[in-house]
């Protein structure tokens, strides 16, 4: 059966769909879900950070080193891995920049999809990294000491979309419509959802449509009540929720399909990604409320800056893909990164503190 056949009989049998439910279909189903088919994504129909250059993962080695050297049995946890670039690069940074840490490090790899995990495992293989060092798993592990690295993960986490209305919040739904499902409002599936979007609603004008991201939240909170000792590092595109709310008022939720944004994200679904922007400081309030300490919040150029990248490039190529990364009109200002910590001290090079202008 087509997915979008499985989402219509889903419908009829259960009533309006939420987004996040639609979104889960669409990139998770395991038979035709987005992420779940056997062609690699990153890098071909989309590119990420790891994919642009190895670049990227050698120089956040060099943040990464001093928050994984006091421990013991120190792990790397890569969540939402992919084709595990990051992970790869990441490690051959420690190897070069810390090799007694690298010595002793464990590998974990988190992906929903064993498509991807199995990817990913080639690719640390291909790069002569020890099969035995490496571990996997589905979702994050119970317990971790060392660093939880996030990069790009929480924009694919589905997300309920709500609407401001005179009276209030509405949730929006997917309904049977032309050619095959349409939105349509509705009073909130849930008190959750119910009380996060009326929060929100109170200070917008009706009509205003705006992301409700409350698997993005478990995550951040499930993340923090795992980590015994290390950080959370949170790599994404999006900004302060306020920020989001002014500069987005039909919300930030959209598809690419072949590297060409849509908006209608429900078309076609398993063809297309869907995405958002991600409001940082909910997120950061979620990780603190789990006692995490929140040590950074800055955008991927001024961290990769900080860390050294322009040192790190060596010949045009490198330097090209550099400049790239932290190009503060692209890339290097769209993405934010966000450090939290717990029983582990504010690592050196890192910046230092939570305070961006608006963007």
């Amino acid at each position: 059966m087509a997915l979008k056949d499985t989402i219509l009989e889903e419908i009829r049998h259960d009533g309006p769909m939420t987004v996040a439910r639609f979104i889960e279909h669409a990139l998770y189903d395991p038979q035709h879900g987005y992420y779940n088919q056997p062609q690699r994504r990153a890098g071909t129909e989309w590119v990420t950070a790891p994919t642009l250059s190895p670049l990227f993962g050698h120089t956040l080695a060099r943040g990464i080193a001093p928050l994984l050297e006091p421990l013991q049995d120190p792990m790397l946890i890569d969540a939402g891995t992919g084709s595990g670039e990051l992970a790869r690069d990441i490690a051959l940074g420690l190897h070069e920049h810390a090799p007694e840490t690298f010595e002793r490090l464990t590998l974990h790899l988190v992906d929903a999809s064993q498509q991807a995990l199995q990817r990913a495992q080639g690719t640390l293989q291909d790069a002569g990294i020890h099969p035995d060092d490496v571990t996997t798993s589905t979702t994050l592990p119970q317990q971790a000491t060392g660093v939880i690295v996030a990069n790009e993960l929480l924009d694919a986490l589905p997300t309920h979309l709500c609407q401001a209305t005179p009276n209030g919040a509405q949730e929006i739904f997917l309904v049977e419509g032309e050619p095959t499902v349409e939105l349509a409002a509705g009073p909130p599936s849930t008190p959750r959802i119910q009380d996060h979007a009326q929060r929100t609603a109170k200070t917008l004008d009706p009509g205003h449509l705006f992301e409700v991201p409350l698997e993005a939240i478990d995550w951040a909170k499930n993340a923090a009540r795992s980590l015994e000792q290390g950080a959370l590092v949170i790599i994404d595109y999006g900004a302060k929720r306020n920020q989001l709310l002014d500069a987005y008022p039909k919300g930030t939720l959209h598809a690419y399909h072949h590297g060409r944004r849509i908006e209608e994200f429900w078309f076609n679904p398993g063809t297309m990604d869907i995405t958002y922007r991600i409001p940082f400081d909910t997120i950061q309030e979620t990780s603190e409320n789990e006692s995490l300490q929140t040590r950074a919040y800055t955008t991927q150029g001024t961290l990769l800056d900080a860390l050294g990248i322009r040192e790190i490039a060596q010949d045009a190529n490198d330097i090209l893909q550099a400049k790239k990364l932290i190009d503060p009109q692209g890339a290097g200002g769209t993405f934010k990164t966000l450090l939290q910590t717990k029983n582990t001290p504010h690592p050196h090079p890192w910046p230092q503190g939570t305070n961006l202008p608006r963007t």
